[in-house]
């Protein structure tokens, strides 16, 4: 593959990731993200054999992309609560990096096509055990059904919904075509982005949210913000 022939096939993916962010897989045409990506239509058929295969390759992307950060909470070395903490910076991270690509991995949850659903389910089965350890490790009944679906994907809900917040707001503030989509008036200017220091924050109060719960998060009358109740 030639240098053009790559950079076309990064700007069909890139634009794909990010209409389908931004709209949803259902709602974007094939020939929307030719046009967008400045490409024939034929060229989105040749590299991706269509618009589910660009959906087949940005979850699959994304996938490989999570566990990959999670790798390092695999260190036998680390206790439990020091694996959620790092679990949950990680994941804060990832999502801070990629939004896109996580929002259009995402959003295709909804998507009614058994081929989708069950590339979803054999990425997710490939990694079932080091999951299930997590849980094991920090001393909860993975057998417990009921448990298990109120834990599994705690925090990646609560991330993506802060990513997904702020995704939207930005585009609909910088964009008027997307205003005009969602059919919304223009917002008023957001605050300025969140840095490393909120996302530290951010993370270690997620952690706490995690394993104590909202009196976790609790701050002492007599400290100063940011100190959280410790049991």
């Amino acid at each position: 593959m030639t240098k053009t022939d790559k950079n076309a096939r990064q700007r069909i993916y890139d634009t794909a990731t990010a209409l389908f962010a931004r709209q949803g897989y259902g709602a974007t045409g094939m020939r929307e993200i030719a046009e967008a990506a400045g490409v024939n239509l034929s060229r989105v058929t040749y590299y991706f054999s269509g618009k589910l295969g660009l959906l087949r390759a940005v979850l699959t992307d994304y996938w490989e992309r999570y566990y990959q950060a999670l790798a390092p909470v695999g260190d036998f070395s680390l206790i439990g609560e020091e694996r959620v903490r790092r679990t949950a910076r990680l994941m804060v991270t990832l999502f801070r990096e990629h939004t896109e690509l996580a929002l259009a991995a995402v959003n295709s949850h909804e998507v009614p096509i058994p081929e989708i659903h069950d590339l979803r389910a054999k990425i997710q089965a490939a990694h079932r055990e080091s999951l299930t350890d997590h849980f094991r490790r920090l001393g909860l009944d993975v057998e417990d059904r009921v448990l298990m679906s109120l834990l599994s994907g705690l925090l990646t809900t609560i991330i993506l919904q802060h990513f997904r917040d702020r995704y939207i707001a930005e585009q609909m503030t910088k964009s008027p075509e997307w205003r005009a989509r969602a059919n919304c008036e223009p917002l008023p200017q957001p605050e300025a982005r969140p840095d490393e220091a909120f996302y530290a924050r951010f993370a270690e109060l997620l952690a706490d949210l995690y394993l104590r719960g909202i009196k976790g998060l609790a701050v002492r009358p007599e400290s100063g913000v940011g100190e959280q109740t410790r049991e």
